[in-house]
């Protein structure tokens, strides 16, 4: 009996688990087997509906050659990055593969195709070692971009230089048509730069490239204007003392609900620094703590300051805290964070919760899981984020069960947009509901596209329309 309320449980918590040991008793075996029945039902259908959504996201956004995101997922993605009000410093790359006509023509598709595919491996990997947040698209027959957040100009010449050095040896391999492989353009940007002027940008520096023969690279800085330049040590140096005297700028952006009434559900924690006067914003430093190896710290600030304003001005909803997956990979922050929460009341453990990113998940899924299992077992909500920004298997969604969803602002975008691309949110929504998970809709600009995610089973929406961010 107690296993099969356990089952009960469990399919209301859409985990579809079955019982192996089936009871002799007629009435008890008749029940099991319904509900083994009805839980094999379930797991059929949430299949069902990831590979529906897993399709229709590599049909619209997926290059079928390279296996990369296509040029309409890349304008998707570069116009949510661009809509963002606080950036970072970003590099925008662009990559296009030389005489890939004259190898198609002279032997053939297949050999074309391996070296746009080899051409991909190796962006692909360049990748995986700078961030889980950089865009990688094939835009054209030869060309492919790269928006890389969080990078300087001398960190974006030295990938730059990588790449082209690696893209090399596809002549040694005879992939290439000719010892000429590749050309490279690429530009620095800050918050300042408009979208349009960042990729025309890029294209004149490809262009240059081009102009002073094979296997050259250009690369722009369009940040030269600024008086004031911070340089890696210095940062290192500024993030160490905010670690230690726990002095963070915290903002707060609301959440609110999808309804005629509209109430705030939760205030999502933004953080930022202050330096000789000036506020920097996270975009500004958190590429570089991660890479000095300080996220867990400043995590376990950032938690430690918001359970304090928890406690001392009693918010009204809950305060959701983003983690990083350099925090959360380790295993001792993720004891710690237990024992901090064991430490809390239940008042102020239900005005707490917790965001990690889609990219971090797929990085780091056990780890992901683990702190999934701990934060359900001290009753704190968690929630995943700029969920449909990768080529995904949404399966991880089964083991980590969290509470709630924010999609991707390119697909906010979409869901105002073309019926073909609205139809794929729908689609999104269809697959969290099915798993009792609330989807919250981030990136919300306007009122069309408030009016647009009324038809859609959203619960919550997130944006500059919605609420800027608050300071705390």
């Amino acid at each position: 009996m107690v296993e099969l309320e356990k089952q009960a449980e469990a399919i209301q918590q859409r985990r579809f688990m079955k019982m192996t040991n089936v009871p002799k008793t007629r009435e008890l075996k008749s029940v099991v087997l319904s509900m083994n029945r009805m839980a094999e039902k379930l797991e059929k259908e949430f299949a069902s509906e990831v590979e529906t959504a897993q399709w229709l996201q590599a049909k619209a956004f997926k290059d079928p050659v390279s296996g990369l995101g296509n040029r309409s997922f890349f304008e998707s993605q570069i116009k949510s990055h661009f809509a963002e009000r606080e950036r970072g410093t970003d590099g925008l790359v662009f990559v296009s593969l030389a005489d890939l006509g004259k190898l198609n023509n002279e032997r053939g598709y297949e050999s074309a195709d391996m070296f746009i595919q080899a051409t991909a491996d190796i962006l692909s990997k360049k990748v995986a070692m700078i961030s889980s947040f950089t865009t990688l698209a094939r835009l054209s027959g030869a060309d492919f971009v790269l928006l890389i957040p969080n990078v300087d100009h001398s960190q974006l010449k030295h990938i730059v230089q990588d790449i082209m050095s690696d893209l090399m040896e596809l002549n040694t391999a005879s992939i290439s048509y000719s010892i000429a492989v590749a050309n490279i353009g690429a530009v620095t940007i800050d918050g300042s730069v408009e979208r349009a002027s960042a990729m025309s940008q890029a294209d004149t520096a490809l262009r240059e490239a081009k102009r002073e023969g094979a296997n050259t690279y250009k690369v722009f800085d369009l940040n030269v204007s600024r008086n004031v330049s911070i340089n890696r040590t210095q940062w290192k140096d500024i993030l160490e003392s905010v670690i230690k005297r726990q002095a963070f700028k915290l903002k707060k952006q609301k959440v609110s609900t999808l309804d005629d009434s509209p109430v705030t559900s939760q205030e999502e924690v933004f953080m930022g620094l202050e330096h000789a006067g000036k506020e920097y914003h996270a975009g500004y430093f958190i590429g570089l703590a991660e890479q000095f190896d300080l996220g867990d710290q400043i995590d376990k600030v950032i938690v430690s300051q918001v359970i304090h304003y928890i406690k001392s001005k009693h918010p009204s909803v809950p305060l959701t805290v983003n983690l990083s997956a350099s925090a959360y990979a380790k295993p001792e922050f993720i004891d710690w964070l237990k024992q901090i929460l064991a430490q809390q009341t239940a008042e102020v453990k239900s005005k707490l919760m917790f965001e990690v990113t889609e990219q971090s998940v797929l990085l780091e899924e056990t780890q992901a899981n683990v702190l999934a299992q701990m934060l359900k077992s001290q009753r704190v909500l968690f929630g995943i984020d700029n969920v449909g920004k990768q080529f995904s298997a949404f399966q991880y969604l089964q083991t980590l069960m969290p509470d709630y969803v924010k999609v991707d602002s390119s697909y906010t975008r979409m869901a105002a947009g073309k019926e073909s691309e609205s139809f794929f949110m729908h689609t999104l929504c269809k697959m969290f509901n099915s798993l009792n998970i609330e989807v919250i809709a981030t990136g919300v600009e306007s009122e069309r596209q408030l009016t647009a995610l009324r038809r859609f089973d959203v619960t919550g929406v997130q944006g500059y329309f919605v609420g800027r961010a608050q300071d705390m």
